[in-house]
């Protein structure tokens, strides 16, 4: 599943000790099928939801709200954490890192839901030509830009935005939904 993503940037966290039933509230029959599987549970619920949180919530903060503080903790504590297994191909929110970036040629536009701000960042030495658009689809803001821009969104109203971004002969479109 992991390989067949369609993101350009994603994580596979397996918790070691971890089981499939302990994600929800008890249940005999789904207690019992596992009886079947190999291994079996070597934490508690409990210690396993708070696994969970522990790398849920930062990862949260980073996707809906930008919070690079958020996603740098998630990308540090992934690496320290030694009761998991993991796969990820990027760095989150890490403006200096951009070897991801120019060995894929994407470009990253976050957090949407939109908060205050919207980040948009691309290759370096990329020349990007912005624009969004209104659901009336009347031109809203347009603007140019090399490698990333952080687009002030506090004036813009709650609603739906689409969004052009054209570079290298290549045009890359959206939607936006702004909080």
């Amino acid at each position: 599943m992991y390989a067949n993503l369609g993101s350009s940037c994603k994580t596979l966290i397996a918790i070691i000790g971890a089981s499939h039933c302990q994600m929800a509230d008890s249940n005999t029959l789904c207690s019992f099928g596992e009886l079947t599987c190999t291994p079996s549970a070597t934490i508690t619920r409990s210690a396993q939801h708070t696994k969970i949180f522990s790398y849920l919530l930062p990862w949260l903060e980073y996707q809906l709200k930008g919070n690079c503080s958020q996603g740098n903790l998630f990308d540090n504590q992934i690496v320290a954490d030694t009761t998991i297994n993991y796969l990820k191909n990027c760095t989150l929110c890490n403006p200096l890192d951009t070897g991801f970036l120019n060995e894929k040629g994407e470009i990253y536009i976050y957090p949407n839901p939109v908060p205050a701000h919207l980040n948009i960042e691309g290759n370096l030495l990329v020349n990007y030509q912005l624009k969004v658009y209104d659901m009336h689809s009347r031109l809203f803001i347009e603007s140019n830009f090399v490698q990333q821009t952080s687009i002030n969104t506090t004036n813009w109203n709650s609603g739906i935005y689409l969004y052009e971004i054209k570079f290298d002969d290549k045009i890359k479109k959206g939607k936006l939904i702004k909080l």
